[in-house]
């Protein structure tokens, strides 16, 4: 999972029965959870299984670079208050439940800058609005493609050196601009604040 630091990014979690869901991630990588280290938490007892929906937010002051994030699922608790009856924090002692360690790419807000590769310019970035692309020669097509996958924009070929594309309907975020032209893909990262 890649996020922006200082951007809030949407994660889902569904727990078996009774469990509850908290997220943790090692941000001074000293191999271990402090209590500033937790991102989210909450408990929705029931049956079936819930599913948690959150905004997951890095602070902006996180540099680039990998880290560990656990995402408890603590049968009964929410896995970060003292005292739930079934432990607590994020190597808590259990009775039920279980823990999952991802490593979470951070791109840190200091990292953010005007992307040129090979022809392809995106910018101002980050940017809000507009989003403007100092097109290839020789461009056949050109996606934008949101982080979970999504192309949001597609357009073939184009004579113009510039393009213009609308951005203020689309969520905050990094997107991927892709340039297919005949001398192979070029690629730039835009984020959206």
């Amino acid at each position: 999972m890649t996020v922006d630091a200082g951007s809030a990014t949407p994660m889902v979690v569904t727990n078996g029965v009774w469990c509850g869901c908290a997220v943790w991630v090692d941000m001074d990588q000293s191999n271990s959870f402090e209590t500033a280290e937790n991102l989210y938490y909450s408990y929705v007892g029931g049956s079936p299984s819930h599913t948690y929906s959150f905004d997951l937010e890095v602070p902006e002051s996180v540099p680039t670079g990998s880290y560990r994030m656990r995402v408890v699922a603590g049968w009964g608790s929410d896995g970060y208050t003292v005292g739930g009856g079934n432990g607590f924090g994020p190597c808590g002692a259990y009775q039920y439940g279980n823990y999952t360690d991802l490593t979470l790419n951070v791109i840190g807000a200091a990292q953010v800058q005007e992307v040129a590769a090979e022809g392809l310019w995106v910018g101002p970035n980050p940017g809000d609005e507009q989003l403007r692309i100092q097109v290839p020669q020789g461009l056949r097509s050109l996606q934008v493609i949101a982080m979970d996958g999504r192309v949001v924009t597609e357009l073939s070929g184009n004579a113009a050196p510039w393009l213009e594309v609308d951005m203020r309907s689309w969520p905050t975020g990094s997107y991927v601009v892709r340039a297919i032209t005949g001398a192979g893909v070029l690629q730039a990262r835009w984020v959206k604040q």
